[in-house]
């Protein structure tokens, strides 16, 4: 899958504010900052090269919850990748995150996306947003990296609200 996509995605879910807190890049992943001011995450790997992690910025919830913004997540993605839903995902919400899994195909190829969305404070949230190709082996080797991820901007993000 091209670059051009995930970022297409990006532009659609991220705006433009304060950076993600900085975390450890794991080994063999690489971190950048795009335009818009997320924090992308890829294994350097060529075999990973259509995985991506997003992690937004400082996002305005416009008064919603972290459940109510994932309930356009399927549209957003059918909107700003021309996706196939193959699998459509149920919002589960924990300890004040709120996190999808959606099964797609975008050109042609099977990616799994799953979005976390999460409140940094009672006007602001934080959107996470992981493609990766719907292939065992990938996943495999790739997931429990980019949950980790996750993990620990979620933890960065609750220990500066205190």
């Amino acid at each position: 899958m091209k670059r051009k996509i995930f970022l297409t995605a990006l532009s659609g879910a991220l705006l433009l504010a304060q950076n993600a807190m900085a975390i450890e890049t794991p080994a063999g992943w690489k971190m950048t900052r795009a335009q818009n001011g997320a924090t992308i995450y890829q294994p350097e790997s060529a075999e990973a090269k259509d995985i991506v992690l997003a992690i937004s910025p400082s996002l305005s919830n416009d008064g919603k919850t972290a459940a109510q913004l994932l309930e356009n997540a399927e549209q957003n993605l059918i909107d700003n990748n021309d996706a196939k839903i193959t699998q459509s995902g149920k919002i589960e919400e924990k300890d004040g995150q709120a996190n999808i899994a959606i099964q797609t195909e975008i050109n042609g190829s099977p990616i799994l996306v799953k979005e976390t969305i999460y409140p940094l404070d009672p006007e602001n949230m934080r959107d996470i947003i992981v493609f990766m190709p719907n292939n065992a082996e990938i996943l495999q080797k790739y997931q429990k990296t980019a949950e980790d991820i996750i993990a620990a901007q979620y933890t960065e993000d609750m220990a500066r609200k205190k």
